[in-house]
């Protein structure tokens, strides 16, 4: 596993609160991060790091929990202590159907695009998983029914 893939995926796991969520009960309050609605400006000078969103864009519920991925990169990219190095990034495609090929497709697209690491799947990630693990990519999983 490339140590800055492991550093990527910490700090954007470090840059949500630690609270309690429940679903569709958790408000968050974002004034802290003092966000505006435009996007901050990548450093043309530094090298991205990209990892790769796999999710269902069929079902809302997974949509909303993927729409934490880009408010994560845009604080990552916001605070010059985190990633001061790099710019991160993130590209998402439709993965379908868990139980189909197209998400071993769709990885093997972002690989050739040059991501870092993989967000996703948001079901069952036991094919996804051991494709990871075959490139030496780290693949972290946010709402896994694998036990795997």
């Amino acid at each position: 596993m490339h140590p800055l893939t492991i550093l990527v995926l910490v700090t954007i796991f470090c840059t949500c609160p630690a609270v309690e969520l429940q679903p569709h009960r958790t408000v968050l309050s974002l004034s802290r991060f003092n966000s505006t609605l435009e996007k901050p400006a990548l450093d043309p000078s530094k090298p991205n790091v990209t990892l790769g969103l796999l999710t269902s864009f069929k079902d809302i519920e997974k949509l909303l929990i993927a729409g934490a991925v880009p408010l994560a990169v845009d604080l990552v990219n916001e605070d010059p202590e985190l990633l001061p190095f790099h710019n991160l990034r993130f590209i998402a495609y439709d993965a379908g159907d868990a139980e189909s090929a197209l998400p071993l497709k769709k990885m093997t697209q972002m690989r050739e695009e040059g991501v870092v690491g993989f967000i996703g799947l948001d079901g069952s990630c036991e094919h996804e998983a051991l494709l990871a693990a075959a490139w030496d990519m780290t693949m972290v999983s946010y709402v896994s029914i694998s036990d795997f």
